[in-house]
C-alpha cells in the first residue's frame, strides 16, 4: 500500500528498501509493544482481527516457550527429591516416615496448586496466575537446597514444607499452562488447540530425562556415597555429624568426599528454580507489553458470559470473573452454573483418575520389576557412583519410550480427534495389562531357567512391559489436553484444575492400593498378575467413560479408518506395481 498520491513504482522502491533493512525488523521485534488478540475466527470482531496479526507471531511463540519451559521445569521437581536422596540419607539418616512425607507434601500441594490455582487462572488471567505460581515453585526450588541446616529432624522438616510449596506452584501449573498454551494458539482449529497443549505437556518427558542426566553429572563429578553405608548408618535417628564421623571412621580416603557430597544434593534441588524463574519473568515481561486497550476498546474489563454463544463457540474470548463466590453474572460461580459441565466433568477427572490410579501404580512398581528382570551383578560395595550411574542409564532409557509414544500420539490428535487418541490407549493399554497378566507367571518361570528359550523369554518380557509404558503416555497426553476442548474459556481453568485434582487423587489411590496388594500376595508373582489384570480393568472403564463424556471433537474413527485403508491399498498397488 502507497501513500496518499504517491506512485505504484514510488511506493514499490519504497517498500522493497524498508523490507531490506534490518532495523525496521529488529525495532518491530523488540521495541514494539504487540497488541492482544480478543478474539479469533470469523465471528471475531475486525478490529480484534487487525490488532491481532502484527503480534500473532510473539503471541504464539512466547506462549510456547513459557508452557513448554514450565512443565519441564514441573516435572524435574517433582522427580529430583528421589535422586536427592542418594546423598541425604547417609550424611542424615533414613527416616521412612521422612520420605514417605517428602512425597505426601508434594501430593498434597499438588491437589492445593491445582485447585486454587486454576479458579485464580479465570479471575486474574492466565499469565497473572502463571507469574505466581511459578514464582512460589522457584523460590521453594532454591530454598529446598539452600535452607536446610541442623540436625536431622530439621533437615527433614524444612524439605518436607519446600516440598508441599514445591506442591502447589507445580500444581498451579497444571491447569494455567494448558489453558494458556490453547487458547494462545492462532489456530481455530479444537483439536489443533488441544495439540498446542500436548506439545507443552510433552517436555515433561525431557524433564524427566534430564533429572537423571543431572545426577549422573554430580555423581561423577562430586561422588555417590555407598549404598552400603546408607543401609548401615541409615536406620536410627542419630545426628548427622555422627553419620559424618561414622563414614570417615571406616575409611579415611571418605572424609575428603563427604563435603562434595553435602555439595551435590544442594546443587542437584536448588537448581529446579532455573526453569520456573525464568518462565516467571518471560510471563511478567509478556504482561508488561501487553497493553490494556486496543483501539481504545478496554479489553481488561469483564464481559457477562451467556450460554448461548459460549456453546457455540468453545473458544470464544476469555474473560476473567470478577469474583469468586459473588452473585453477579460475571463472578466465577454463576459462570460455572451456566457452563453446566457436570457430564464432561465426569469424563475428564473419572478418565483422569482411572490413568493416574494404573499409571502411578505401575510407575512404584518399575524399580521393582526391573529388579525382577535384570538383576544386578554383584557390586563394589565401596563404590557408590558406578551403581548409581548404571541407574540412571536404565531410567533414561525407560523414559525415552514415553518420548517416542508421545511424539507418536500428538500429530494423531487432529487426523483421530481427541477421544479417539484417548479410546485408542485405553484400548492399547488393556490389551497389552491382559497379556503380561495372563503370560507373566510363565515368561518369568522361562526367563529364570538356563534352557534355550530364556533369552527370548527375557526379551518377550521387556517388549510387552516397554510397550505397558508407553501405551500409557498416550492416555497421559489426552488427559492433559481434553479439558482445553470441551470446557468454555471463561472457566476452563478451574475444570481443567478439578479434573487435574482427580487424577492425583486417583495417583494415590494406585500407590497405596498396589503397594498393598503386593505385600499380601503370597508371592511376588502373583501379586504381579494381579496388579497386571487390575490395570486392565481400569483402562476397561477408561474407555466407557471417554466414550460416555466426552463430546466428539474431531474427525470419526470411521472416516479415519477409511483414510487409513485408503492409504494402505495405494501403498500395497504401488509396492505391488514396483
Amino acid at each position: 500500500c502507497g501513500r496518499p498520491g504517491e506512485s505504484p513504482q514510488r511506493a514499490r522502491g519504497r517498500s522493497g528498501l524498508v523490507q531490506r533493512s534490518l532495523a525496521p525488523m529488529l525495532s518491530q521485534i523488540f521495541a514494539a509493544k504487540p497488541t492482544v488478540s480478543v478474539g479469533c475466527g470469523p465471528d471475531a470482531p475486525p478490529v480484534a482481527r487487525s490488532a491481532a496479526a502484527p503480534s500473532s507471531w510473539w503471541t504464539q511463540w512466547s506462549s510456547v516457550i513459557i508452557t513448554a519451559v514450565a512443565n519441564f521445569g514441573v516435572q524435574y521437581n517433582y522427580a529430583a527429591i528421589s535422586v536427592a536422596l542418594v546423598w541425604i540419607h547417609p550424611l542424615f539418616g533414613q527416616f521412612e516416615l521422612a520420605d514417605s512425607l517428602c512425597n505426601t507434601a508434594a501430593f498434597v500441594g499438588t491437589l492445593i496448586g491445582m485447585t486454587s490455582f486454576g479458579a485464580i487462572g479465570d479471575i486474574l488471567g492466565r499469565s497473572e496466575a502463571m507469574v505466581v505460581t511459578l514464582s512460589i515453585m522457584a523460590g521453594a526450588a532454591f530454598l529446598s537446597g539452600m535452607l536446610p541446616m541442623g540436625s536431622d529432624i530439621s533437615v527433614y522438616v524444612i524439605l518436607v514444607c519446600c516440598r508441599l510449596c514445591i506442591g502447589i506452584g507445580a500444581g498451579g501449573v497444571y491447569p494455567l499452562a494448558a489453558a494458556k498454551s490453547s487458547e494462545d494458539c492462532p489456530n481455530p482449529d479444537v483439536n489443533k488447540k488441544a495439540q498446542a497443549a500436548a506439545w507443552a505437556f510433552f517436555w515433561r518427558n525431557p524433564g524427566q530425562i534430564w533429572v537423571y542426566a543431572l545426577g549422573i553429572i554430580l555423581a561423577l563429578s562430586l561422588g555417590v556415597p555407598p549404598k552400603h553405608y546408607a543401609a548401615a548408618e541409615g536406620a536410627g535417628a542419630e545426628s548427622g555429624a555422627r553419620h559424618k564421623s561414622s563414614l570417615t571412621a571406616v575409611d579415611g580416603g571418605l572424609e575428603i568426599f563427604i563435603g562434595g557430597w553435602d555439595l551435590a544434593w544442594r546443587i542437584y534441588l536448588a537448581s529446579g528454580c532455573v526453569a520456573p524463574a525464568l518462565v516467571a519473568l518471560a510471563a511478567y515481561w509478556e504482561l508488561r507489553a501487553r497493553p490494556a486497550k486496543v483501539d481504545g476498546a478496554d479489553i481488561s474489563a469483564p464481559r457477562p458470559t451467556r450460554r448461548a454463544s459460549l456453546s457455540s463457540h468453545p473458544h470464544a474470548p476469555f474473560a476473567p470473573a470478577t469474583s469468586l463466590f459473588g452473585s453477579e453474572p460475571t463472578s466465577l460461580r454463576s459462570k460455572l452454573v451456566d457452563a453446566q459441565p457436570g457430564r464432561s466433568l465426569v469424563c475428564t477427572a473419572g478418565g483422569w483418575a482411572l490413568f493416574d490410579f494404573g499409571f502411578y501404580g505401575n510407575i512404584m512398581l518399575l524399580p521393582r520389576v526391573l529388579a525382577i528382570l535384570l538383576p544386578k551383578k554383584t557390586e563394589n560395595p565401596t563404590d557408590g557412583t558406578a551403581a548409581f550411574v548404571t541407574d540412571a542409564y536404565v531410567a533414561i532409557c525407560v523414559a525415552a519410550v514415553g518420548v517416542g509414544f508421545t511424539l507418536m500420539c500428538v500429530p494423531l490428535i487432529p487426523r483421530m480427534g481427541l477421544k479417539n487418541v484417548q479410546i485408542l490407549g485405553f484400548v492399547m493399554n488393556a490389551i497389552l495389562s491382559f497379556i503380561l497378566g495372563c503370560s507373566w507367571k510363565s515368561l518369568h518361570t522361562a526367563s529364570t531357567g538356563d534352557g534355550p528359550n530364556s533369552t527370548s523369554a527375557l526379551v518377550g518380557l521387556l517388549v510387552l512391559y516397554t510397550l505397558l509404558l508407553g501405551s500409557y503416555w498416550v492416555c497421559n497426553v489426552t488427559t492433559y489436553s481434553i479439558p482445553t476442548a470441551v470446557f468454555e474459556a471463561e472457566v476452563r481453568s478451574t475444570l481443567h484444575g478439578l479434573s487435574a485434582a482427580a487424577g492425583k487423587l486417583g495417583a494415590i489411590g494406585g500407590t497405596l492400593t498396589f503397594a498393598h496388594v503386593l505385600k499380601k500376595a503370597p508371592d511376588q508373582d502373583m501379586g504381579l498378575v494381579a496388579i497386571m489384570h487390575s490395570c486392565g480393568v481400569l483402562a476397561v472403564l477408561g474407555v466407557a467413560v471417554t466414550w460416555y463424556g466426552t463430546p466428539e471433537l474431531g474427525p470419526p474413527l470411521e472416516a479415519f479408518s477409511r483414510r487409513l485403508s485408503r492409504l494402505t491399498r495405494k501403498t500395497y498397488i504401488r509396492s505391488s506395481l514396483v
